[in-house]
């Protein structure tokens, strides 16, 4: 494996135990790949037919139809889709999608020879500590809480629902350390650039194997960006509906628990973080058009024609290859979607509290 996949070791082998294997290495035998493929479709299949059969009979056993009931039926429905769309991404990722990235991931690497200083690790580490923790504190207050469940099956039910949010958590962990390191892969083309143009001697070859390795990590960037689509979408859409439901839970004055305000938080947490990392990526793609820029214009003209060329070139492809994360088209990943949903959000619950009788 390449430096990338050892360093978010920590991170696939928690993925691994939840029946995530991504078969990034030759090392295993046939038949030690074959259990983990039916583990990891065991797990799909559990997670998939518990999760459903349990919101069954949680709309069986639905009241009267009241604007709060809709609303805990919408967010029950919302967390069941969560977690059973990230898993079922997340195992169709590990049929080659994710070997995409992988190999670019490798020709990078081989290429520029970027290194990440362990802080790779250190992040992958604390993903792990963040998935656990939450996982955990969901536990904990779903015992706290058992006094108030009539039988030992519903309490095991929340507690196997508690488990499958690792799944999506794990999912947005894993892009945040994929795009982390992309980030650190434009940081080094960028350095490279500063370093030649502040050289006396330049050579018009070393300014083409520069651009051509900014045009391989854009490669890469567009790849990640495709092969998490559909798992952007899923959180995207979790923590709209999340953002909104809290809207309707205060409009309404109904009771919440901890563990809801803990989950609503945690889905605004992660679109700020995937929008974070995102921006971070663009940024950074665009620190060597800056560098270009701020080269002074007596050093440009003392260039050659080819250089001048070269540098315009350069400027161009920057422009016209920088990299965005979209989801299907619809909209881009960045730190302005988050304020945009929750403007959003407001803006048409206090509509609909206009409307709201005494």
């Amino acid at each position: 494996m390449g430096s990338f996949f050892k360093d978010i070791r920590p991170l696939l082998k928690l993925m691994q135990f939840f029946g995530l294997h991504f078969q990034l290495t030759d090392g295993l035998c046939k038949k030690s790949f074959y259990c983990l493929r039916v583990y990891a479709a065991l797990c799909l299949l559990f997670n998939i037919s518990w999760n459903s059969y349990y919101t069954a009979k949680f709309v069986n056993s639905w009241p009267r139809i009241t604007l709060s009931t809709v609303n805990d039926f919408v967010d029950y429905f919302n967390f069941m889709l969560d977690i059973t769309g990230s898993h079922a991404a997340m195992y169709l990722m590990t049929f080659g999608s994710l070997h995409e990235v992988h190999n670019s991931f490798q020709r990078l690497e081989r290429v520029l020879g970027t290194q990440y200083n362990h802080k790779l690790r250190h992040s992958s580490w604390m993903a792990v500590a963040f998935v656990v923790s939450f996982v955990m504190t969901q536990f904990t207050l779903t015992i706290y809480n058992r006094e108030t469940m009539k039988n030992w099956y519903i309490l095991l039910s929340l507690l196997l629902a508690d488990l499958g949010h690792a799944y999506p958590m794990m999912s947005y962990c894993l892009f945040f350390v994929s795009a982390l390191a992309l980030a650190f892969h434009f940081q080094h083309v960028n350095s490279k650039l500063a370093d030649y143009l502040k050289r006396e001697s330049k050579n018009s070859g070393e300014l083409d194997g520069i651009r051509t390795n900014h045009g391989l990590v854009c490669q890469a960037v567009g790849q990640l960006n495709g092969s998490f689509q559909t798992l952007s979408f899923i959180h995207v859409v979790f923590a709209f509906i999340g953002i909104v439901n809290t809207s309707f839970i205060l409009m309404t004055k109904s009771y919440f628990s901890p563990k809801i305000v803990l989950y609503q938080f945690e889905s605004v947490a992660r679109l700020g973080l995937l929008g974070y990392i995102c921006d971070r990526v663009h940024f950074e793609a665009l620190a060597c058009l800056n560098t270009l820029a701020n080269t002074r214009s007596d050093h440009v003209m003392g260039y050659s024609l080819l250089h001048q060329q070269q540098h315009v070139m350069f400027g161009g492809q920057i422009l016209q290859t920088v990299p965005k994360f979209d989801v299907y088209g619809l909209f881009h990943l960045s730190r302005q979607l988050l304020p945009h949903l929750i403007g959003t959000t407001i803006t048409y619950s206090v509509i609909l509290y206009q409307f709201k009788g005494p």
